[in-house]
């Protein structure tokens, strides 16, 4: 499963990339649900290039047990309610 904001970004991961399916992720709000319904059910894997509000999301849709990777981060610092996260002592 790919999730994207952008509809290029969705189709390459659908044609290129070789997704069984695509999320939009451009409205987080119940991404983790639209998430596991897609994937049919709670996933393995959750393999994040960017951090940030989908990606927590995406965790979310993790079964018990499963593992998240996050392999670089690209979006801003972010909590998981989509804050912007402060630096110590600001």
């Amino acid at each position: 499963m790919g999730a994207a904001r952008d509809r290029r970004a969705l189709a390459r991961a659908r044609d290129k990339l070789g997704a069984d399916a695509i999320v939009p992720s451009g409205a987080e709000d119940g991404l983790p649900e639209r998430s596991t319904e897609v994937a049919g059910g709670p996933v393995d894997l959750v393999i994040d290039p960017t951090w940030g509000p989908a990606a927590a999301a995406a965790i979310d849709t993790l079964r018990p047990g499963g593992r998240p990777v996050q392999i670089a981060n690209a979006s801003a610092a972010t909590n998981r309610d989509g804050s912007a996260q402060r630096p110590a002592g600001d």
